[in-house]
């Protein structure tokens, strides 16, 4: 995050000030680009040809190109706009500017690694199309429009748009790039707040006010939303080493691809309702026989109502000792057209030991993928001497395999419990003695003893409501 370029407050300021006023003239949307005569309309029209192939969505890369030809343009009437912008190629720091050797070097591993590599060669083909439909438009060859600005400028106005430009401020809920207020610089997480709150008025111009009093000199922060550390390397270049709110629930999530095709489950943690449903997903989707991934038309595995249905009735249940509770327990619920009886194939559906079984050997995997673990990545996160990609991804590597640790330890603890209450006298003793722990030596990333025990506690509220609701007992 490039701090240097800030905004402050010249003199105190008290609740509900008005900051900014920014006229509509100023702002730079979808809606300046249509009414930029024949060049403008043309360039909608031609986006509108390819809209299907584009990588980007079609909105911002009539944005971006709008952006580079305005910048390109010496008489362009958001030329003082133009001049706000940074020109000293800080947007390279976004993980498609990277070369093969840093991406491989600071984000092996990582689902990031794969969609920045395809948002490299995304932003090539795109405007290879583009270029090529605007010089052999009949409009533009009558019109003597210019050609398309360079791939390099396309390139870095795509960025702009994609780390600068606000949601709905550009009238009929589309995005706007917006002068003085893209300067505000992002904060987030737990005991953080924003200093602003900003909106469009009825005759177009976007009033900023304050959003608490503020200390004369300070800093004024924005938020851009609960977004990852993958959203915000990937979009706007910085991550943020503790990227979590208030009740515990992480703002990361990584892809876990799961074997057979079965498909990907997106992993979030923290309290139950964010980690009930993914975890469940992906049990169920481990259930469906090897190699065939099958998906019934019009049938699902459970929805998320009844997920939500589910973790109502829990919200008032303690976490409680499972040791006791086996498969015997209770019965699993059986589904009405379950994809996993249907489709093609004659494989078994697999048991839920052997999903979790499954599970757990995928988790361990993805762990493995990370060629950077342990007490040394962690340090990297901290390291200012390094630059400014690499500590930025080691602070995402480090959420990442938080993550996957996580559902580990919850998958290890589950199964433990679902064996221990079907063994009997010292067996069940032993068994009970062996219960899993999230920090330990093979942990690839070290945890404080805060987030231990949080994460212990979330984890000890999955397993209790999985085992409530999946085998009815408590």
């Amino acid at each position: 995050m490039d701090t240097s370029r800030n905004v402050k407050v010249s003199e105190s300021v008290e609740t509900g000030s008005l900051l900014l006023r920014i006229p509509s003239a100023s702002l730079l949307t979808l809606g300046s680009a249509e009414r930029a005569g024949s060049q403008g309309k043309h360039l909608f029209a031609v986006v509108a040809k390819c809209k299907a192939k584009l990588h980007f969505p079609a909105d911002d890369v009539v944005l971006a190109l709008f952006l580079a030809m305005e910048t390109a343009n010496p008489v362009s009437p958001y030329k003082s706009y133009v001049a706000t912008l940074p020109h000293d190629g800080s947007h390279k720091r976004l993980p498609r500017f990277w070369s093969e050797e840093e991406r491989q070097n600071w984000l092996a591993g990582s689902p990031l690694a794969e969609r920045s590599r395809a948002d490299q060669a995304g932003v090539r083909t795109d405007y290879s199309m583009l270029a090529e439909l605007w010089k052999d438009s009949s409009v533009a060859k009558a019109a003597s429009l210019p050609p398309l600005p360079s791939l390099e400028g396309y390139s870095e106005a795509l960025a702009m748009v994609s780390s600068r430009a606000f949601g709905g401020l550009g009238g009929d809920g589309l995005d706007a790039l917006v002068p003085l207020l893209d300067l505000l610089n992002h904060r987030r997480g737990t005991g953080e707040k924003k200093d602003v709150t900003y909106a469009r008025t009825d005759s177009g111009d976007v009033e900023v006010r304050a959003a608490h009093a503020i200390s004369k000199d300070a800093v004024v922060w924005e938020t851009y939303g609960a977004k990852g550390n993958a959203q915000l390397l990937s979009c706007y270049g910085f991550c943020l080493p503790q990227n979590i709110e208030p009740d515990g629930s992480s703002n990361d999530f990584v892809d876990l691809t799961l074997p057979d095709d079965l498909g990907t489950v997106q992993l979030q943690v923290g309290p139950k309702a964010y980690t009930y449903p993914s975890f469940v997903k992906a049990v169920d989707l481990l259930r469906q026989p090897p190699k065939r991934a099958q998906k019934v038309p019009g049938v699902k595995r459970r929805r998320e109502n009844e997920l939500d249905a589910d973790l109502d009735a829990m919200d008032d249940v303690a976490v409680i000792d499972l040791g006791d509770l086996g498969e015997e327990g209770g019965e699993e619920e059986e589904l009405e057209n379950d994809p996993v009886l249907e489709g093609e194939g004659t494989s078994e559906p697999r048991s839920e030991c052997e999903a979790l079984e499954v599970l757990k050997t995928s988790l361990v995997g993805a762990i493995a993928r990370y060629s950077q673990r342990g007490p040394e990545l962690v340090q990297q996160a901290k390291d200012n001497a390094i630059p400014d990609q690499q500590r930025y991804s080691a602070m995402l590597l480090c959420s990442e395999l938080r993550t996957l640790e996580f559902f580990l330890y919850v998958t290890r603890l589950l199964q433990t419990r679902l064996e221990g209450g079907s063994s009997n006298g010292k067996e069940k003793q032993n068994k009970k003695k062996a219960r899993p722990s999230i920090a330990t030596p093979q942990c690839s990333i070290p945890l404080t003893a805060d987030d231990t025990t949080l994460l212990d506690r979330q984890a000890q509220e999955l397993v209790t409501a999985y085992v409530m609701i999946r085998h009815g007992k408590r």
